[in-house]
Parts: C-alpha cells; structure tokens; sequence
C-alpha cells in the first residue's frame, strides 16, 4: 500500500495530528480523574511482598500478613536448590566453604529435641543435605534429590497453604469493612517481580475471590488483568485485578491500574471488546500479514 500524497505543505495532516495530541491530552485527563478516585469511591488492596495496603475511604491501613512459617518452609524447599547451585560451581570456593559451615550449624539445631513437631519430618532434608557434604559425587547428590522429592514438595505444599490462608484472613477481615457496593467495585494490585511465573499465588487467589481462575493461558486473554462488572459505566464501577510487573513504586503501580480501567472503557465503547487495549492495536492485522507474507519475507533474508 503507498499513498500519492501531496508535496506541499497540507493544513489538514496539521490539523489532524493536532487532533490527535488533545485526544491524548483527554486521555491523561480521564486517568487524572480517576486517580482521584482511588483509595476513596473506588476500594484499592495493593499486593506489596509481605505486605497488604489497603486503601479505602481516604484511609490507608498497611498489614503484614506473611507468618514467619512459610519462610521457613520456603528455605527449606530451597535447601535442594542451594545443593544444586553450590555444587554445580566448577570449583568448590569460599562460598561452597560458608553454605558448609551454615548447614553444620543448622543441622545441629534439627537434632534437637526441641526441635518444634511441624518441622521434625524435614529432618532428613537437613541431615541428608549435611552428610551430601563431607563427598558430593554427581550419584551422591542425584540420590539426595531422589530422597528429598516427596518432603520438599510436601513443603513447598505447606507454604502454599500457610501463606494462602493468611493472606484470606486478611482480606477478610478488611472485606467486613466494605459495603456490597464498594466490594463491588474494588481494585486488586499485585506488585510482583519481572516476568511472572504461571500460577502466582497471590494473583490466583485475586482472581478466585472474584469468581475468576484463570492461569494465564494465551486463550485466556491478558494474564496480567482481570476484570468482571457493567461495561457501560462510565466510571470504574467493576472488579479488577492486574499484575504490576516489576514495579516497586507504589504511584507507578496505581499508574497502571488506572491505564488498565481507562483502556477497558476505550475498548468496551469503541471495539466492543473490552480486553481490545490489552494487546497492541496491531496484533491482530499484523498477524494476518505475518500470516500471508512470511515465506516471502524469509526468502528475502536468504
């Protein structure tokens, strides 16, 4: 496709991009005002490592919900990983040396008979770890992994639902401060880091709350939003929840959210689809040109 456009100068291509530049201008408006809104009509939890901001009605309340048990479940399922990653070094170094002397430590501690009763059957993922040490062969540590398997999932089980748990409680307990309408309308954040794993847990239990359990898949749309409510409301009066990947800055993620409700709107009005901003607004013609001219682009790389 070429256009013969003309040479000269045209008023029209100025007056048609100027149009464009307030479009934009409108939008950042639209997204001004509903900044507004949050934390005050519009309900927010913000999802901040170990932490839950919860925001609502002009006050803002920040709990801490993890308990201390699932770190320390969590360290012990990755106790199979430090294995693989210190002995997976090409020299066995001073870092080797301090992960030896630490494991020599805390499995003295496992020995215990004070050792609390939920952590005695992970004893042999500390001692086995420790006795791997004094002559980690290739078979040695392989025959570990083999021995641990059942008990290292068991903990990263015991994580999940310790922390799961805590994490409703939580909600909960804020969620009796709601009215029916305001719940109704309330905005999920989940600050996480770069290039979410499937299945995080804290955006499937978002998602599960909101009568919603996707996991992400491409049939699935967007995996990093979710949202259910009335598409022809002219401000957000629905559910939502996204993923702020790789954002610490709690403005930045609030930033996103509102980019997320202003381009459901967009999408829902103009393309009758309200995920249609989530994508490029080229995907779908350049897939099809992808699609039609792909042999022939290849071949013009030969």
């Amino acid at each position: 496709m070429h256009w013969h456009l003309p040479t000269e100068k045209s008023p029209w291509k100025d007056h048609l991009k100027k149009l464009n530049d307030i479009s934009h201008l409108a939008y950042e408006r639209t997204k001004a005002t509903i900044r507004q809104s949050l934390g005050k009509e519009i309900p927010v939890i913000l999802h901040k490592g170990d932490d839950l901001v919860l925001m609502n009605q002009n006050q803002r309340k920040i709990v801490s919900y993890v308990p201390e048990e699932y770190h320390i479940l969590k360290n012990i399922a990755h106790l199979a990983l430090g294995i693989h990653n210190i002995c997976g070094l090409e020299e066995m170094d001073d870092l080797a040396d301090i992960y030896r002397e630490t494991l020599q430590m805390l499995s003295r501690a496992f020995r215990s008979s004070t050792l609390p009763e939920d952590l005695q059957k992970y004893r042999p993922v500390v001692l086995g770890a420790e006795q791997l040490f004094l002559n980690p062969t290739a078979e040695k540590v392989n025959s570990y992994f083999r021995a641990i398997l059942p008990l290292v999932k068991e903990a990263i089980n015991d994580a999940s639902q310790v922390r799961i748990y805590a994490l409703h409680n939580a909600v909960k307990n804020w969620r009796v401060e709601l009215s029916e309408q305001e719940w109704g309308h309330t905005a999920i954040i989940i600050m996480g880091p770069h290039m979410p794993r499937k299945g995080e847990l804290s955006m499937q239990y978002a998602n599960c709350i909101m009568g919603k359990q996707e996991r992400g898949s491409p049939k699935e749309g967007c995996p990093y939003a979710r949202a259910k409510g009335h598409k022809e409301d002219p401000m957000h009066r629905e559910q939502i929840c996204i993923y702020a990947e790789g954002l610490e800055d709690e403005d930045k993620a609030l930033d996103l959210l509102i980019t997320h409700i202003v381009d459901e709107r967009v999408g829902s009005h103009i393309l009758e689809d309200p995920k249609a901003m989530h994508q490029d607004i080229l995907a779908d013609a350049t897939s099809l040109l992808c699609m039609k001219n792909g042999a022939k682009w290849r071949l013009d790389m030969t």
